[in-house]
């Protein structure tokens, strides 16, 4: 894989974060734009702003639940791009070892920052009623937190039970970090023997960890995203048909309760039940993971495509990635808040409130995600490559700079 393609993937993944964190603040600002991801009665704009994203191409931006699957699926691909390129049940051994490190001290960093964040008083999303905001923030942060409790949850409750009481995004931790150790058990049992075999292996444990329900797709997403290496030669030799995927795909992360996709929703899912996951309970996930399944090959052989996610804005939100999404939701709950407060204060009206909560809430995350990448996540990637050297007995690896390829979005991006 080239520098250039590597770019491309980070990128993706920094799309995706960045759409996460717009779904989240937008739903607190405008509680109108939920309306097509969970159908309410009679809902209705509160403005302008949010009478217009409620419509395509608009709604990419903030397809939080797509983008989650996207982040799976390209760890998915990431993860297994040494093992496809060696053959090397070692990789996997490395790999599978340094993941727990790697994936958890940063997460165990964010829970400490939400916790600073209660316990100084700093958290403000109880006033969400008072601006006139969605209610839904009002159910967090509603108890005090103990440092114990904090640290617990940090390194265990959230990555082992999927807790996410203290840093909600955290609910994710636990499928990638269960579903990647999964994955590379399934391909060094089965992977250089037979892939029919592998797949069989990893979905049937994949369906009890997703509870034999939709929420299984997360995993298969990863379980997808390895496969793509299969036919990533395929796609590269066939750049109008990844064109077409990457339409696909962008239609499919896109996919709501409007009318736009009722021919899709109309259509019977597979109804697994009683043996696993009944599809039709939510039918706009599953054609959100074909969607990002399918956007995630368009980038391998879509050379168009993959330029512009490898330019240099997408680039570095994929560097900055992980501490974005890490952050992102007790800086929403609290300074979000209080730059709504200040314009309110300022007699700023709705919009203009807006304006100031937003434009300080981005700026304020994009410095925090720098420096949790620089002081936080870098160094668990490297404690991670020691702690698996140390274990497997190899040598620590060098440290990867900008320009390394394959092993570097590996050993970086892979959350």
């Amino acid at each position: 894989m080239t520098k250039h393609k590597d770019l491309s993937l980070e990128g993706l993944r920094g799309l995706a974060s960045l759409s996460v964190v717009l779904a989240h603040v937008l739903f607190v600002y405008f509680p109108y734009l939920t309306s097509l991801r969970k159908p309410y009665n009679n809902p209705v704009p509160k403005t302008l702003v949010d009478a217009v994203l409620i419509y395509p191409p608009f709604r990419l931006f903030y397809a939080a639940d797509a983008a989650v699957l996207i982040f799976m699926v390209l760890s998915g691909y990431v993860l297994m791009a040494k093992f496809y390129k060696t053959q090397s049940p070692e990789t996997l051994e490395t790999a599978a070892t340094k993941r727990y490190v790697r994936l958890v001290l940063p997460a165990f960093a964010s829970v400490l920052f939400a916790w600073a964040i209660l316990s100084s008083g700093l958290m403000a999303n109880q006033l969400a009623r008072t601006l006139n905001t969605a209610g839904w923030p009002v159910h967090y942060y509603t108890e005090p937190v103990s440092f114990l409790n904090a640290v617990l949850n940090g390194l265990f409750m959230a990555p082992l039970f999927g807790d996410s009481s203290i840093n909600g995004p955290l609910w994710t931790l636990q499928t990638e970090l269960l579903g990647s150790i999964l994955l590379f058990a399934s391909y060094a049992l089965f992977g250089r023997r037979s892939l029919l075999l592998m797949c069989a292996w990893f979905l049937f444990f994949a369906n009890i960890l997703g509870g034999k329900q939709p929420h299984v797709l997360y995993y298969l997403g990863l379980l997808a995203g390895s496969l793509l290496h299969v036919v990533t030669p395929w796609l590269k030799a066939k750049p109008l048909v990844s064109s077409i995927f990457v339409g696909l795909g962008l239609i499919g992360v896109m996919a709501d309760y409007s009318s736009l996709y009722s021919p899709l929703l109309s259509m019977p899912l597979p109804n697994l039940q009683t043996v696993g996951p009944d599809f039709n309970a939510n039918k706009v996930l599953f054609w959100q993971a074909i969607g990002a399944v399918s956007l995630v090959a368009g980038v391998l052989g879509a050379g168009w495509f993959a330029r512009i996610l490898a330019s240099p804005i997408p680039a570095y939100l994929g560097r900055i990635s992980f501490a974005v999404y890490l952050l992102h939701m007790p800086l929403i709950m609290s300074l979000a808040f209080w730059g709504l407060l200040a314009g309110r204060k300022m007699g700023l009206g709705y919009l203009g409130s807006v304006t100031v909560s937003f434009t300080l809430f981005m700026a304020l995350l994009v410095v925090l995600a720098e420096l949790f990448t620089r002081f936080v996540d870098s160094p668990s990637i490297k404690l991670a490559d020691r702690t698996a050297a140390k274990l497997t007995r190899q040598k620590a690896p060098e440290p990867v700079d900008a320009s390394a390829t394959a092993s570097a979005v590996d050993e970086r991006k892979a959350a």
